[in-house]
């Protein structure tokens, strides 16, 4: 038996707990040409070079759930086990184009502290129901309107797996069985189902691809990236590599898009003469069209607030309340049902209420917000891990005020010492 480093522990997707043991030196496992689909991780367990144990015994990576394996292939990732292609990604804030290995930013925290329980970020598409898909014709005329899925474990899934590493995707009842495909409309039959699927348009094919990654990908499998160049967080798909690439989702029809900056700016005056009233004097307002600044949990900013110097009651200048268009023209494009101009009122009347609490000595909102990015910290991150690198930031501190104030310590001691001396 190889030894090996010692137990490392997780919690995978479905819950079940399993140790780790890899092989002390243990390099990156890279994929044989023409392999299949993620066969390295199934190489690195069969080969002795990985060990997985459950309840203290090793078993065979491909019983697992396939979500477990995909969970478990970010963290082999993450550990250096498994080599990992370098990507490219555009900053969502500034547009900064930087190459990056996905899983070096995967948090590792909630599957070593047991914290995969968050309701978006660990659940997995439903099973038990049918899911709504554009409508496909099947061979009796009637109308599919619905898929229904069917859980998959490695071994079920090896026949995709090695089908998505030829060059052409033939989409065959193997293939349909092992995409876990259990029906389609009234139809059950994986080779009729295949036929139907081999022949119909982009949209119904593109929705089952879409509805698999949910069923096995949780939205917890991602890496934070913070862009070097504006501060923004990024999130980014790790493993990156996947049997489908997500598909982007047309704009519903008649959902009015984000508008030029000029008329966007005009907008934003108006709205803000309405909703600040008599603040107008205190408050001015600036429309930006360059790149947004970001909260400090790495979100672009809709909006911001700036107090005046000086305290309230001698303020010097005036206040500023900051829309950001570009924020605004990003989320219109990512979310089809974004109302650009009841969030622009929003985001100013929101601002303003800042400015209101500035008046006051204290502004609950901005308590508020903070507290909001801590939960979102610990949520991503882990708590364990949040609060692990509070305790190490304030042992950092204490340290360096040791550092810094040792000086003052000895004066301390040895004035202490004299008036001792001096009082005998």
């Amino acid at each position: 038996m190889k030894p090996s480093e010692a137990p490392f522990r997780v919690e995978l997707p479905s819950h079940r707990v399993v140790s780790l043991e890899a092989r002390p030196g243990l390099l990156a496992r890279k994929r044989r040409r023409a392999a299949p689909l993620f066969s390295e991780l199934v190489e690195l367990v069969s080969t002795g070079d990985l060990v997985l144990r459950g309840d203290g015994a090793p078993f065979d990576v491909r019983s697992l759930a396939l979500s477990d394996f995909h969970a478990l292939r970010a963290i082999c990732t993450r550990r250096g086990w498994l080599y990992e292609e370098p990507v490219e990604i555009a900053c969502r804030n500034c547009g900064r184009v930087t190459s990056i290995t996905p899983c070096e930013g995967l948090p590792l925290g909630p599957f070593l502290d047991g914290e995969l329980r968050d309701p978006e970020l660990d659940v997995l598409l439903d099973l038990s129901v049918r899911h709504r898909i554009p409508p496909v014709a099947l061979q009796d005329g009637r109308l599919a309107e619905d898929v229904q899925l069917r859980p998959l474990t490695v071994e079920m899934a090896l026949p995709l797996h090695r089908a998505l590493r030829r060059r052409t995707l033939v989409i065959s009842e193997h293939l349909v069985r092992a995409m876990g495909i259990g029906s389609l409309g009234s139809e059950s039959d994986a080779a009729r189902i295949a036929e139907v699927l081999a022949r119909c348009s982009d949209a119904p094919w593109d929705r089952v691809c879409e509805l698999f990654l949910r069923a096995h990908y949780p939205l917890r499998l991602g890496a934070v990236v913070v862009c070097s160049q504006c501060g923004a967080r990024n999130d980014v798909d790790a493993p990156f590599e996947r049997e489908f690439a997500p598909g982007a989702c047309g704009r519903p029809a008649g959902v009015q898009q984000c508008p030029d900056f000029e008329e966007f700016a005009r907008r934003a005056e108006l709205l803000f003469v309405e909703i600040a009233g008599p603040l107008a004097d205190e408050v001015r307002l600036v429309v930006e069209e360059g790149v947004a600044a970001c909260d400090e949990g790495g979100e672009p900013l809709l909006g911001a607030y700036m107090p005046p110097d000086g305290d309230p009651s001698s303020p010097v200048g005036a206040g500023e309340v900051t829309v950001y268009h570009r924020t605004f023209r990003s989320a219109a494009m990512e979310d089809g049902g974004f109302d650009w101009d009841s969030e622009l009122e929003e985001t100013i009347d929101h601002e303003l209420r800042h400015h209101e609490g500035w008046r006051v000595g204290y502004d609950p909102m901005d308590d508020s917000e903070r507290g909001e990015i801590v939960r979102e910290q610990e949520r991503v991150l882990g708590r364990g891990t949040v609060a692990r690198a509070t305790v190490n930031e304030f042992g950092a501190d204490l340290r360096g005020f040791v550092v810094r104030a040792w000086p003052l310590w000895v004066i301390v001691v040895v004035a202490t010492v004299a008036t001792n001396v001096c009082s005998k």
